[in-house]
């Protein structure tokens, strides 16, 4: 072969190894450069395969639907992270009828995971708040797991098709990674034959009760309203009980039950059908009878707190009131038993007043809170010890002792201004039979104006109660006439 041929190969070959060298090159420094991105993503699928969690169509005689949603965290950011559930919508029907709580749960499957720990392993009703369903071991390790979810038929759900919507949140754990968001629509189709509804007047699944109630009489919100919905083929009883015979304060004080009244009205008739305190609440109380044929009814039981409600310890008390219904038969269209709960919510405002009371000329009673007037009418040349009593009550449900503080305006005095020498003005303090603190003045003592004095000190618990004090003016020879009057106040200090 000529030299002149050879030549040209040659080039040809040394420039195709340059370019592949440098293309080699090329791509292992962009490599180099190309920023590096973590992994922290989650992914959320049903079990059964799919994009949404479907519980189909369920009659109050199905059976448990249970439908189960397979998370996994894929991770290489080396730091321990959680997963959340949001209640992004609550399952709930177009005009806005919610699922009953304790018919919608959820629970973590036990050994569905592989490092991490799982959260609510015993199944719990789906709650609206944020829930912590999975922590990773302190490694950060990525792990699979899975959530199970119920939807029980009722005998009084609402027929109707329901929508929700989750949202699962991956967040990391001291570190500055973004959180990441998966979105899982919930769709069931719900029928019924004949149903219970109860709710509030104002639409809640609570009843609230307050001291303000007392004067206004029962509010929407401490109504509820029972709606017995289709002909059930037999006669029904509608009872209603305290989960718990106790209603309690976080703080475990306990409320009088018989300080909270109750009226059930049938509202076809307008004819109130029963009234009661909540101590009848401890067991099953009937609320409502039907006819033979057990038909739908419309019924309200108004809640309201007694006159000696505000005397409870202030504090906010918690409980609730479950709702059953019985039928005559077992073939009714609904099954007694437990038809739905709800929380009853009762605040005892705080109260710390004082009231006294005096009695004018007239022998009429003039009660103000905290200031009496002093009377004793028109003082004569005649020598005589004139009274003149007060009675002071003081009303506090705070839980904590105070005292009673007596200040005089100034001095008493006749129109002329001339004023009773000291010493001939007294007072002393009497204890009732009922009285449980202590009276600071059984003897008697000369009234001093512009000071104050303590004349009362409660009990330790800080109870309500009630004495008098007995004011006295000694009468003279050297006395000037005249009409002789002050005012005198009392004022209540905690201690």
């Amino acid at each position: 072969m000529s030299k002149s041929i050879i030549q040209p190969m040659k080039k040809k070959r040394f420039l195709f190894l340059f370019i592949s060298v440098f293309a080699v090159l090329s791509i292992a420094v962009n490599a180099i450069i190309q920023p590096c991105f973590a992994a922290f993503s989650l992914s959320v699928n049903p079990y059964e395969g799919g994009y949404d969690l479907r519980f189909g169509q369920l009659d109050t005689k199905s059976s448990k639907a249970v439908k189960e949603l397979t998370i996994t965290v894929t991770t290489d950011i080396g730091k321990q992270y959680r997963v959340y559930q949001r209640l992004d919508k609550s399952l709930a029907t177009a005009d806005g009828t919610e699922i009953a709580r304790n018919q919608f749960k959820m629970y973590t499957l036990t050994g569905s995971n592989s490092k991490g720990t799982l959260e609510w392993i015993e199944e719990m009703p789906v709650m609206s708040s944020d829930t912590v369903l999975y922590t990773s071991n302190t490694a950060g390790e990525g792990d699979t797991f899975r959530v199970v979810y119920t939807l029980e038929p009722l005998a009084s759900q609402t027929a109707g098709s329901y929508f929700g919507r989750f949202i699962f949140v991956l967040v990391p754990i001291d570190s500055t990674q973004d959180e990441t968001y998966k979105t899982i629509n919930i769709y069931a189709d719900l029928t019924n034959e004949g149903a219970v509804e109860i709710s509030t007047k104002a639409g809640m699944k609570s009843i609230r009760i307050s001291s303000r109630d007392i004067e206004r009489g029962a509010a929407d919100n401490s109504t509820a309203q029972i709606s017995v919905k289709g002909n059930l083929g037999t006669r029904y009883n509608i009872y209603q009980q305290l989960s718990d015979p106790l209603i309690k304060s976080s703080s475990s004080e306990l409320l009088g039950l018989d300080t909270i009244l109750y009226k059930v009205t049938d509202v076809n008739s307008g004819a109130v059908l029963k009234e009661g305190n909540l101590s009848d609440l401890k067991s099953k109380s009937l609320v409502y009878s039907s006819d033979n044929l057990g038909s739908a009814a419309e019924i309200i039981i108004e809640y309201q707190p007694s006159a000696d409600f505000s005397g409870e310890k202030a504090d906010v008390y918690n409980g609730t009131i479950n709702y059953y219904m019985e039928t005559d038969i077992a073939t009714a269209a609904l099954d007694s038993g437990f038809v739905d709960a709800v929380d009853i919510e009762c605040e005892v405002e705080p109260v710390f007043k004082i009231t006294a009371t005096s009695v004018d000329d007239n022998g009429a009673a003039i009660s103000q809170e905290g200031v009496a007037f002093l009377q004793f009418g028109d003082i004569g040349y005649k020598e005589e010890t004139k009274e003149s009593r007060i009675n002071v009550k003081i009303n506090s449900n705070k839980g904590r002792p105070y005292a009673v503080t007596q200040k005089l305006s100034g001095p008493l005095q006749n129109e002329a201004g001339e004023a009773i020498p000291a010493g001939l003005f007294t007072f002393i303090t009497e204890k009732k039979d009922t009285v449980v603190g202590k009276v600071k003045f059984e003897n008697e003592t000369a009234v001093e104006p512009g000071s104050d004095k303590t004349i009362f000190v409660s009990n330790a618990n800080g109870d309500s109660d009630e004495f008098d004090v007995v004011y006295k003016l000694k009468v003279t020879a050297d006395t000037k006439g005249g009409n002789y009057n002050t005012g005198i106040s009392y004022s209540l200090s905690e201690l």
